[in-house]
């Protein structure tokens, strides 16, 4: 029998005009990233421009509700 890992999921609200540090803050404390880290990811070129997200390489994420698990890797949060 084979056994599926499953990650336990938390949805975060990101409103409009949050920046990327506004969304490191948020994201730590739902225990989803840690905060400089998310920082590194989207200060990271190569990770920014892979992202299908609006804008995320001048700080900024679409205003959206995410549903992201639980200790992800930042760069998977930045990229989606």
């Amino acid at each position: 029998m084979q056994r599926t890992l499953v990650h336990e999921r938390v949805k975060v609200a990101v409103p409009e005009g949050f920046t990327r540090f506004d969304i490191a803050r948020r994201l730590q404390g739902a225990k989803v990233c840690a905060a400089k880290a998310f920082i590194e990811a989207t200060a990271d070129p190569p990770c920014s421009r892979r992202s299908h997200h609006r804008g995320v390489g001048e700080g900024y994420l679409f205003p959206a509700t995410y549903e992201l698990a639980l200790d992800a890797e930042p760069s998977q949060v930045v990229t989606g």
